[in-house]
């Protein structure tokens, strides 16, 4: 017996909605899928797509790591936002406090209602973050800290010429001020007024939002690279960085799926839902095309959504504890 070897079998948005159109008589199987049917499908598709979202489906889910500091009581998580991700739709019940401080140390952190986080007395209390609440709303979801961390940043801008110099590749600066002498922890650069954590890249290549620590340009000695539209030394603030090892905790988010917009894109959930997705997307078209489909469509839409999402539970014991707050 011989089997094929591969497990990658994939689809494409055009062939989800094909599957569906013919599921519900939209098209026969040798016609091919109007212009005007494909936008109407996709749209569907897509908005099918946010509503699995809310279910809050394990692949949708991911961990970030948020470094706390200059006695921040908020960070806005979202494009452009102090964290630069996709706006989070929720935060697990649990994060964790992680500490630089004699080796890694991980806490629970317990979230809390906006009426409880409004209910604190003293908002900037200093200390170890015990409590957070997350705020989504709709272009930037912001996460609320208590007690807030004092870990101060470093400006590497001061509104004067001498920090910066810009790089042979013409979108990249280094730095060439006094008060660096070793790779930050964490980078952070102002986009209209908020100051955007970087992520690491490559000295030469980077990308907005990007930086680097090396030595593109011959200097003798690494240093800290970062992309920039115009000179960080224009504006005192511009870059910031963080020379010791913050206190930070780590969210685990319920992201946003990305949306099925060109006709050769893969979906982004796991092959093993497409049959949910195609059933449940001829079930939404059949009152376009035959209306005599749409209870058996239903039936079977339900079916395969429950099953999958039945299935999308991690297999492990469930433990209850008493809150006592």
């Amino acid at each position: 017996m011989s089997t094929s070897g591969s497990t990658n079998f994939t689809v494409t948005r055009n062939e989800i909605v094909r599957l569906a159109l013919l599921q519900c008589n939209g098209i026969e199987e040798n016609e091919d899928v109007g212009t005007q049917q494909l936008q109407d499908a996709c749209k569907i598709l897509n908005i099918f797509i946010k509503k699995i979202n809310t279910r809050k489906p394990l692949w949708g889910m991911v961990d970030y790591t948020i470094p706390l500091y200059d006695n921040k009581q908020s960070y806005t998580l979202g494009p452009a936002g102090n964290k630069n991700i996709n706006r989070p739709l929720t935060l697990g019940k649990q994060a964790r406090q992680v500490t630089g401080m004699n080796g890694t140390n991980e806490t629970p952190i317990v979230q809390v209602s906006r009426d409880e986080y409004m209910g604190l007395p003293v908002k900037s209390s200093v200390g170890d973050a015990n409590l957070f609440y997350y705020d989504p709303q709709l272009t930037k979801g912001v996460l609320y800290v208590w007690p807030v961390a004092s870990t101060a940043s470093t400006s590497l801008s001061t509104g004067s010429p001498g920090n910066w110099t810009v790089s042979a590749t013409a979108t990249e600066y280094y730095y060439t001020g006094t008060l660096l002498t070793s790779k930050p922890y964490f980078v952070f650069i102002n986009s209209s007024g908020i100051m955007v954590e970087m992520t690491e890249g490559t000295a030469g290549s980077l990308s907005p939002y990007q930086y680097a620590w090396g030595d593109h340009d011959s200097l003798g000695h690494s240093t800290l690279y970062v992309w920039s539209a115009t000179d960080p030394d224009i504006t005192s603030g511009s870059v910031k960085c963080l020379t010791t090892n913050p206190t930070k905790i780590i969210v685990t988010a319920n992201r946003p799926l990305e949306d099925l917009d060109g006709s050769a894109e893969n979906p982004d959930f796991p092959i093993e839902a497409v049959e949910m997705m195609v059933f449940n997307l001829a079930y939404r078209l059949a009152p376009m095309y035959d209306v005599n489909r749409v209870v058996p469509l239903k039936v079977l839409a339900d079916e395969y959504r429950t099953e999958y999402l039945g299935n999308d539970s991690e297999s492990v014991n469930l433990s209850i504890q008493p809150k006592s707050r």
